[in-house]
Formats: C-alpha cells, structure tokens, sequence
C-alpha cells in the first residue's frame, strides 16, 4: 500500500484519491441490499488500490462499499488469474495469457477496440472502475509477455551462457549484474599497458619521439599490471559461468538471451586480445621486419657495450633501428641473449660515434657498463 495522503475525496481507509463514478455504474456494480440501504447514489469515487478491501467510497458521511458488497470480482483487487480484465466482452487475464504464451502477442486489444467502434461497450455499466478497459489490458498483455520472455530466457541462459543445460536451469528473483563485457574491456586495457614495456618504445621511436624511462617504468609495474589483467578476467568468467542468474517465475529477469551472449562472446574475446597482448615480448622480435642484426662493413672499428635495461627481443629490434642511423656508425647487432651491443664504425670517428651511441643509449632509459673494444671478423 502506498504512503497515506491526507487529501478531499480520499478513500477513508488507504487515504488514496480515487476516480469519480457515475450513479449508473454505482447502480449496476453494487448489491442491491446493499444499494437499498444507502441515502444517496451521488458523490461516489472507485477505489482501486490493490490491498485495499473498499471499492466505492463516499467522502460525505465516510460511506465505504467493500469487496463482499459488490457484484462482480474487480480486476485490480484480485490475483485470481479467471477475474475479468474487460468486462463488456467478458475477456479474462488467463485467457491473455495464454494467448500470449502460445503466439507471443495477444488478439484481444484489438478486438476491444474493433467492438468499440462499433458502439458494443459498455463500459461505464460493465466496468467496476466505470470506464474502458483498455489501460487494463494493455497492462495484461504486458505482463504476460515479461513472464514469457523470462522463461525463455531461463531455458537458455541458466547454467552456461552459450549452450542450453535443462538440468543447470534454477529459479530465482535476480538483481542486476555487473557487465561482464566491461570486465573484459579493463583487462584488455591493462594487458597492454603490461606489455607497454616493449610496444610502446618502438612507436615512440616510429614517430621520432624520446624513449627514456619508458620501458623500465613498465617493466617495473608490469607483474601487478598482469595481476590486475587475470583478476578483471577471473571476474568475468565468474559471472558468466558460475554465477547462475536465472528468471523467477513473475518475470522478474534482469538478463536476456541475447545479452547473456554478447557477453560470452565479448569474454572470449577479450581473452584472446589478453593473451596477445601478455605474450608480446616472447614474440615481439620475430614480427620485427627489420631483425637484430645487420652486415657490417670491412675495416670498421667494432666496439662492444654492455647494455642493461633490455626487457624483450622488441627492445633489441628498437635499438638496433635507432642506433645504425646515428652518424659515424656502419653496422649494428643487438644481442637481447647477451645484452650486449656490437657498433661498427668509421676508425678516425671511433670515440666521437661511441659518445653519441652512448648518450643514445642512456636517453632510452637503457644502462650502459664500460666498452670494451674488439674488432668484429671482416665479411667473407
């Protein structure tokens, strides 16, 4: 029942306004010892909140007619499923009902009207409420077709998202679930921001930008990253598989077949991307077109430096793109096994080049150890 308002031409008993009624309706809806022993017929108002036992009520004098006074069972205070929705045709809930169930849509709104149009209603005499039915109906058929939807969707949600299990089915009201899609979306995210270690250097380098700091600052973050990425798909997967969200019996379902799906498919998806993005640097070398190595020229000085601060194969990729174009220098190896860079250059420009590969170096973000000088075998 709702809140009590204190208000004119208020139901004495609920406090809840109703809707005028004509002495025509009065007449025919109400018993006749009943009518007999009332004053007056005028001035009545129908009452047509569900748990309140008064149907018409009069404000003067706080006359009151109740369920037990009345002819016929009236709609909105019943949960009889063979009570009447229009009166005039003599429709019922359960016959909508099963319409509904069988073809998924009801006939009976339309022929409602069809009889309408041609002045067969009756609703101002038929109607405890003295009026059309139509809002009633529609109200019906709606509630029917909720209930109809719910069941489909607990024969084909419950137990597994993707495939139908009668024997998984259960029954129970729900509350709205977090999306599983978005879960999947967060740990697509942090995957990549865990291998960002090793992709986000090269395209800083692709579009000339500096790379320093970059790669230790997620390699540094990169195990809790991972962990954020399992948990966000753990909790997707729980939801999906485990977490058996099914329709109660009213209708009440949060979660459609369709839904349920969408997100099923966007789980697995998300997944695959996960593991993309997670074994980045155990593949990142070999998708490098350009390798980790080149040819390096007859007569150059080669000198070696140990490099500390390589985190996969991209990296080696990276610095040896970067550091070959730096003036002085006639060939490169990076070496991610070793850790070691091999640069060849112009003998008179040893030193000066060295600084310059250096410098390169540290502004990557990479530590560079002592160099060690050695002259790398001629080509044969």
């Amino acid at each position: 029942m709702k809140t009590a308002i204190t208000t004119s031409n208020a139901c004495p008993l609920c406090q809840q306004t109703g809707k005028k009624i004509s002495d025509l309706t009065l007449a025919a809806q109400v018993k006749e010892d009943t009518l007999a022993a009332l004053p007056s017929q005028e001035g009545f108002r129908f009452c047509a909140q569900r748990d309140c036992p008064v149907v018409y009520y009069r404000e003067e004098g706080g006359v009151t007619i109740s369920l037990d006074q009345v002819r016929h069972p009236v709609f909105q205070k019943s949960d009889d499923p063979r009570r009447p929705v229009c009166y005039c045709f003599s429709h019922t809930v359960e016959e909508i009902t099963a319409e509904v169930k069988k073809a998924g849509r009801s006939s009976v709104p339309q022929a409602i009207k069809d009889n309408c149009s041609k002045g067969l209603d009756a609703c101002e005499r038929n109607n405890p409420q003295g009026s059309c039915c139509l809002g009633n109906v529609s109200k019906v058929v709606k509630s029917a077709q909720s209930v109809q939807d719910a069941t489909t969707s607990r024969e084909t949600d419950c137990g597994s998202c993707c495939t139908t299990d009668a024997s998984a089915v259960k029954t129970k009201t729900t509350t709205p679930r977090p999306r599983s899609g978005w879960l999947g979306l967060g740990a697509v995210f942090s995957a990549m921001l865990a291998s960002a270690c090793c992709w986000l250097p090269l395209l800083l380098i692709a579009f000339g930008a500096s790379t320093a700091g970059v790669s230790g600052f997620f390699e540094t973050w990169r195990p809790v990253l991972l962990g954020i990425t399992f948990v966000l798909l753990g909790a997707g997967f729980y939801l999906v598989y485990f977490r058996n969200n099914c329709c109660d019996v009213d209708g009440a379902c949060t979660t459609n077949s369709g839904a349920r799906k969408r997100s099923c498919w966007m789980l697995w998806l998300a997944t695959a991307l996960v593991l993309v993005f997670a074994a980045f640097p155990k593949y990142a070398g070999w998708l490098a077109t350009s390798g980790n190595s080149t040819s390096h020229e007859t007569g150059g000085e080669v000198t070696t430096l140990t490099v500390g601060g390589m985190t996969c194969e991209a990296c080696a990729t990276g610095l040896n793109e970067s550091l070959r174009h730096i003036p002085g220098v006639l060939a490169t190896e990076v070496n991610y096994a070793t850790r070691t860079v091999h640069v060849s250059t112009v003998t008179a420009d040893t030193r000066q080049t060295i600084v310059a590969v250096r410098q390169a170096l540290s502004e990557a973000g990479y530590t560079v150890e002592p160099a060690k000088n050695s002259l790398l075998p001629a080509k044969p």
